[in-house]
Protein backbone atom coordinates (compact mmCIF):
# COMPACT_ATOMS: atom_id res chain seq x y z
CA UNK A 1 0.00 0.00 0.00
CA UNK A 2 1.29 3.45 -1.02
CA UNK A 3 1.24 5.66 2.22
CA UNK A 4 3.28 8.72 1.07
CA UNK A 5 3.81 9.23 -2.92
CA UNK A 6 7.21 11.37 -2.27
CA UNK A 7 8.84 8.09 -0.45
CA UNK A 8 7.63 6.16 -3.28
CA UNK A 9 8.93 8.74 -5.82
CA UNK A 10 12.10 8.77 -4.10
CA UNK A 11 12.95 4.94 -4.13
CA UNK A 12 13.22 5.78 -8.47
CA UNK A 13 16.23 8.83 -8.41
CA UNK A 14 19.71 7.56 -8.19
CA UNK A 15 21.65 7.15 -5.53
CA UNK A 16 25.21 7.52 -6.88
CA UNK A 17 26.86 10.76 -6.06
CA UNK A 18 28.86 10.41 -9.37
CA UNK A 19 25.50 11.55 -11.35
CA UNK A 20 23.49 13.85 -8.41
CA UNK A 21 22.00 15.54 -11.29
CA UNK A 22 19.69 12.07 -10.58
CA UNK A 23 20.08 12.14 -7.22
CA UNK A 24 16.53 14.58 -7.42
CA UNK A 25 13.07 14.71 -8.96
CA UNK A 26 12.71 17.26 -11.44
CA UNK A 27 9.36 19.06 -12.25
CA UNK A 28 8.59 18.74 -15.61
CA UNK A 29 6.11 20.98 -17.61
CA UNK A 30 5.96 18.79 -20.49
CA UNK A 31 4.81 15.98 -18.87
CA UNK A 32 2.86 17.47 -16.00
CA UNK A 33 4.29 16.04 -13.48
CA UNK A 34 7.47 15.27 -10.67
CA UNK A 35 9.60 12.77 -12.49
CA UNK A 36 12.42 10.94 -10.90
CA UNK A 37 14.86 8.59 -12.64
CA UNK A 38 18.56 6.40 -12.14
CA UNK A 39 18.73 5.73 -15.81
CA UNK A 40 17.61 2.12 -15.28
CA UNK A 41 13.87 3.26 -14.53
CA UNK A 42 11.91 6.28 -14.17
CA UNK A 43 8.89 7.28 -12.71
CA UNK A 44 6.24 10.56 -13.71
CA UNK A 45 3.69 11.01 -10.79
CA UNK A 46 1.49 13.67 -12.36
CA UNK A 47 -0.03 16.56 -11.30
CA UNK A 48 2.78 17.43 -8.53
CA UNK A 49 4.70 20.40 -9.60
CA UNK A 50 2.47 22.58 -11.26
CA UNK A 51 3.86 26.09 -10.76
CA UNK A 52 6.82 24.91 -9.93
CA UNK A 53 8.33 23.89 -13.11
CA UNK A 54 11.61 23.44 -13.90
CA UNK A 55 12.94 23.15 -10.60
CA UNK A 56 13.89 19.96 -8.51
CA UNK A 57 13.09 18.01 -5.45
CA UNK A 58 16.37 16.54 -3.71
CA UNK A 59 16.20 12.78 -3.42
CA UNK A 60 17.14 13.31 0.64
CA UNK A 61 14.23 15.47 0.89
CA UNK A 62 11.77 12.70 -0.83
CA UNK A 63 12.73 10.03 1.27
CA UNK A 64 11.57 12.39 4.31
CA UNK A 65 8.38 12.23 2.87
CA UNK A 66 8.44 16.06 2.20
CA UNK A 67 8.76 18.20 -1.16
CA UNK A 68 10.35 21.15 -1.23
CA UNK A 69 10.85 22.72 -5.03
CA UNK A 70 14.73 24.80 -5.13
CA UNK A 71 16.27 25.79 -8.97
CA UNK A 72 18.71 23.52 -10.71
CA UNK A 73 22.36 24.65 -9.71
CA UNK A 74 23.88 26.84 -12.41
CA UNK A 75 25.10 24.29 -15.93
CA UNK A 76 23.49 21.51 -14.21
CA UNK A 77 20.70 19.79 -16.28
CA UNK A 78 18.44 17.22 -16.10
CA UNK A 79 17.52 14.47 -19.06
CA UNK A 80 15.86 15.27 -22.18
CA UNK A 81 12.16 13.78 -21.09
CA UNK A 82 11.08 14.70 -24.43
CA UNK A 83 13.51 11.87 -26.15
CA UNK A 84 13.70 9.18 -23.70
CA UNK A 85 9.92 9.57 -21.69
CA UNK A 86 7.68 11.59 -24.27
CA UNK A 87 5.89 8.27 -25.44
CA UNK A 88 4.48 8.63 -21.73
CA UNK A 89 2.00 11.29 -22.52
CA UNK A 90 -0.03 8.80 -23.98
CA UNK A 91 -0.25 7.14 -20.89
CA UNK A 92 -0.30 3.82 -20.68
CA UNK A 93 -2.20 0.97 -22.59
CA UNK A 94 -2.64 -1.82 -21.03
CA UNK A 95 -1.36 -5.10 -22.39
CA UNK A 96 -0.58 -7.34 -19.05
CA UNK A 97 -2.54 -6.90 -15.87
CA UNK A 98 -1.50 -8.75 -12.41
CA UNK A 99 -0.58 -7.75 -8.89
CA UNK A 100 2.87 -7.48 -7.34
CA UNK A 101 3.45 -9.90 -4.90
CA UNK A 102 4.04 -8.17 -1.20
CA UNK A 103 7.59 -9.90 -0.22
CA UNK A 104 9.03 -7.87 -3.50
CA UNK A 105 9.33 -4.46 -1.08
CA UNK A 106 12.32 -7.03 0.29
CA UNK A 107 14.20 -6.84 -2.74
CA UNK A 108 14.65 -3.18 -3.42
CA UNK A 109 18.16 -3.41 -2.23
CA UNK A 110 19.14 -7.06 -3.65
CA UNK A 111 22.54 -7.17 -4.77
CA UNK A 112 21.99 -9.59 -7.84
CA UNK A 113 19.27 -8.76 -10.18
CA UNK A 114 15.64 -10.51 -9.42
CA UNK A 115 14.46 -11.21 -13.09
CA UNK A 116 11.25 -11.57 -14.39
CA UNK A 117 10.35 -13.05 -17.92
CA UNK A 118 7.06 -11.51 -18.56
CA UNK A 119 5.54 -12.92 -21.60
CA UNK A 120 2.79 -11.25 -24.03
CA UNK A 121 -0.30 -14.02 -22.40
CA UNK A 122 0.33 -12.47 -18.87
CA UNK A 123 2.17 -15.49 -17.78
CA UNK A 124 4.91 -14.73 -15.43
CA UNK A 125 8.18 -16.65 -14.50
CA UNK A 126 10.07 -15.78 -11.77
CA UNK A 127 14.20 -16.25 -11.50
CA UNK A 128 16.07 -15.14 -8.23
CA UNK A 129 19.42 -15.74 -7.54
CA UNK A 130 19.28 -18.70 -10.27
CA UNK A 131 16.76 -20.47 -8.66
CA UNK A 132 13.65 -20.33 -11.26
CA UNK A 133 9.85 -21.27 -11.72
CA UNK A 134 8.32 -21.63 -14.62
CA UNK A 135 4.56 -22.24 -15.22
CA UNK A 136 4.41 -21.72 -18.61
CA UNK A 137 6.60 -22.16 -22.00
CA UNK A 138 6.58 -19.26 -24.69
CA UNK A 139 8.90 -18.12 -27.19
CA UNK A 140 7.52 -14.36 -26.94
CA UNK A 141 9.08 -12.76 -23.92
CA UNK A 142 10.59 -9.59 -22.17
CA UNK A 143 12.97 -9.69 -19.11
CA UNK A 144 13.25 -7.22 -16.34
CA UNK A 145 14.72 -6.82 -12.97
CA UNK A 146 12.07 -7.14 -10.20
CA UNK A 147 13.81 -4.14 -7.98
CA UNK A 148 12.88 -1.81 -10.22
CA UNK A 149 9.10 -2.18 -9.36
CA UNK A 150 9.79 -3.28 -5.49
CA UNK A 151 8.35 0.24 -4.66
CA UNK A 152 4.65 -1.28 -6.06
CA UNK A 153 5.31 -4.03 -3.75
CA UNK A 154 1.55 -5.84 -3.18
CA UNK A 155 -0.30 -3.63 -6.04
CA UNK A 156 -2.15 -4.13 -9.06
CA UNK A 157 0.34 -2.92 -11.74
CA UNK A 158 -0.37 -2.34 -15.35
CA UNK A 159 2.32 -2.87 -18.12
CA UNK A 160 2.97 -2.18 -21.95
CA UNK A 161 5.00 -3.97 -24.17
CA UNK A 162 6.33 -2.69 -27.33
CA UNK A 163 5.12 -4.82 -30.13
CA UNK A 164 5.73 -4.57 -34.31
CA UNK A 165 4.28 -6.45 -36.40
CA UNK A 166 7.09 -8.51 -38.72
CA UNK A 167 6.67 -10.74 -42.33
CA UNK A 168 8.00 -14.33 -41.73
CA UNK A 169 8.31 -16.81 -44.59
CA UNK A 170 6.44 -19.91 -44.07
CA UNK A 171 7.61 -23.10 -46.12
CA UNK A 172 5.45 -23.01 -48.96
CA UNK A 173 6.67 -19.91 -49.76
CA UNK A 174 3.99 -17.61 -48.61
CA UNK A 175 4.53 -14.57 -46.02
CA UNK A 176 2.54 -14.13 -42.91
CA UNK A 177 2.30 -11.08 -40.45
CA UNK A 178 3.55 -12.00 -36.76
CA UNK A 179 3.78 -9.87 -33.92
CA UNK A 180 7.03 -10.14 -31.77
CA UNK A 181 7.96 -8.10 -28.89
CA UNK A 182 10.64 -5.52 -29.28
CA UNK A 183 13.05 -6.92 -26.29
CA UNK A 184 15.15 -3.90 -25.60
CA UNK A 185 12.15 -1.30 -25.95
CA UNK A 186 11.42 -0.12 -22.90
CA UNK A 187 8.38 -0.98 -20.52
CA UNK A 188 5.61 1.22 -19.43
CA UNK A 189 3.63 0.60 -16.14
CA UNK A 190 0.80 2.20 -14.43
CA UNK A 191 0.54 1.41 -10.64
CA UNK A 192 -2.55 3.88 -9.33
CA UNK A 193 -1.64 7.22 -10.39
CA UNK A 194 1.51 6.87 -11.38
CA UNK A 195 3.41 6.21 -14.61
CA UNK A 196 6.88 5.39 -15.56
CA UNK A 197 9.44 3.27 -17.53
CA UNK A 198 11.30 0.15 -16.68
CA UNK A 199 14.67 -0.93 -19.34
CA UNK A 200 14.33 -4.43 -20.06
CA UNK A 201 16.76 -6.74 -18.95
CA UNK A 202 19.54 -8.45 -21.72
CA UNK A 203 19.23 -11.99 -22.19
Amino acid sequence: MITNRYKTIAQFCSNDETRQHLMNAYASEFLGGLVATDGHKLLLAKGIGAGNWGKIVPGTMLKAGEATFINLADGVKFPNLESIAGDLKNGVEPMIQFQLPAWLKNIAKARLPVNARIYLNGVVQLRMHGQKQVSEIDVDFVSLDLRHLSAFAGEEIDLEIKTQMVQHAESTGDEKSVLEVQKMAPIKFACNDFLGLIMPMKE
